[in-house]
């Protein structure tokens, strides 16, 4: 089974060039990592090696016309989580990136090129510790029903224009001074 793997990998190799240039040409990309366990030749035990997940998507517009960005995801396996894995395969993107707050990643910022956005889903982890630590409601909680208000508007103008969704996402802001 191992050899089958391998030898689809081989002949798929072909296509992660033209790949990786349409994925870096996207106006949005994700990265992320995960851990899997990695049974090196002559050791008895595993050690913990990374995934690295990069999703290129994101609408640009095309001659007045918002179009969508076909997305494209690549995955590289390494032996670490290092920030270099990701700036070696991001040095020469240019767009928004949407990552963790891993500081590995404070690098890709640098230049100006790549634009760092926030994930609602890592800061509502925090608030969420946080409130489920306190006897009663406080601040957190306050935030993690501002962040489902986000959601919910959101899901309403996901398939809108960002122009849409920008305006959207400001008069919340404004509607929200008077609630």
């Amino acid at each position: 089974m191992c050899e089958w793997k391998l030898a689809a990998a081989e002949l798929l190799e072909v296509l992660l060039p033209p790949l990786r240039v349409h994925q870096l040409q996207a106006p949005r990309m994700h990265v992320d990592n995960t851990t899997l366990p990695l049974l090196e030749k002559g050791r008895k035990a595993t050690r913990t090696a990374r995934l690295w997940g990069y999703l290129g998507t994101g609408q640009r517009e095309e001659n007045g016309v918002w179009v969508d960005h076909p997305p494209a995801v690549v995955f590289e396996f390494a032996e670490s989580r290092s920030g270099s894995h990701p700036l070696r395969y991001l040095q020469k993107y240019k767009g928004y990136l949407q990552a963790d707050p891993y500081s590995g990643h404070a690098a890709l910022y640098e230049t100006g090129d790549t634009v760092e956005v926030g994930c609602w889903a890592h800061c509502r982890r925090r608030f969420f510790e946080i409130a489920k630590s306190q006897s009663k409601p406080r601040l957190a909680a306050q935030a993690l029903q501002w962040i489902t208000q986000f959601y919910a508007i959101e899901s309403r103008i996901r398939e809108h224009t960002p122009e849409l969704k920008y305006a959207a996402v400001t008069i919340g802001r404004i509607v929200s001074l008077f609630v």
